[in-house]
């Protein structure tokens, strides 16, 4: 139970990047920000400087906040009353409720696909640091490997 409950707060602490941040140095999250797009992109990355426990540098952070705003869209921000100060001021992106299928897959593109981090290492990082000397940095990494490639780990 232990390994479970390790594992979903590492999947909490993935998904709340994804709602408030972002991401590697390996990409852009979709390429930069337009001129309508920056404030929302700003915002999410004044919430990631409030947040120090994050475990992701800057650029993954942006890659990220680029990706989430390029998928969600200013109309979809605009359409849900959601501005960049209500961002900046701590609202969710709970408040979008609705997203297509197709949104849904880039979501979980920006997480799972590496363009903006890797998230099998983040997850293999969490439970070494969760675990201590309970597992080696092989078994950790096929954990996070196992949760990974498990569907309904990534529908959560």
């Amino acid at each position: 139970m232990g390994r479970y409950k390790a594992g979903m707060s590492v999947a909490a602490v993935g998904l709340m990047v994804l709602v408030s941040c972002g991401g590697s140095d390996k990409g852009s999250g979709g390429g930069a920000a337009t001129s309508a797009e920056a404030p929302y992109v700003d915002a999410l990355m004044s919430t990631f400087e409030k947040d120090e426990t994050l475990p992701l540098e800057e650029s993954q952070v942006r890659c990220l906040a680029e990706g989430v705003v390029k998928v969600i869209g200013v109309d979809g921000f605009e359409a849900a009353g959601v501005s960049p100060a209500d961002l900046k001021a701590g609202t969710s992106l709970d408040s979008i409720d609705t997203f297509t299928d197709e949104q849904a897959n880039k979501f979980l593109g920006l997480l799972f696909d590496g363009e903006c981090f890797d998230f099998n290492q983040l997850l293999a990082d969490a439970f070494l640091q969760q675990g201590g000397d309970a597992m080696t940095e092989d078994q950790a990494k096929c954990m996070a490997d196992q949760f990974t490639k498990d569907e309904s780990f990534k529908e959560l």
